[in-house]
């Protein structure tokens, strides 16, 4: 499968967007979480989850047409913080 970046894909039960390709790997983001950056170097305003995926996984990858995109999850709550480490 040939992959571009932001195509929604699904991977061992999880959805999300292609956010990285290089032959090497590619990175599915599956969870996205707004931050509080006062630091001036801070290029991007959110946390990505994103899961690593090597060639060999690659045919598992399945790419979707209704994606729902990452967890957007919320940049204040503790609890959901707790549920991701679980």
């Amino acid at each position: 499968m040939h992959f571009k970046q932001y195509q929604c894909v699904e991977y061992d039960g999880l959805q999300g967007y292609v956010d990285f390709v290089d032959d090497a790997y590619i990175t599915i983001c599956v969870a996205v979480k707004d931050r509080h950056c006062e630091d001036t170097a801070c290029l991007r305003k959110e946390n990505r989850c994103c899961v690593l995926v090597y060639p060999p996984d690659w045919k598992q990858v399945k790419e979707i047409k209704d994606c729902y995109g990452p967890l957007r999850l919320d940049a204040d709550s503790a609890e959901q913080d707790a549920t991701m480490e679980k």
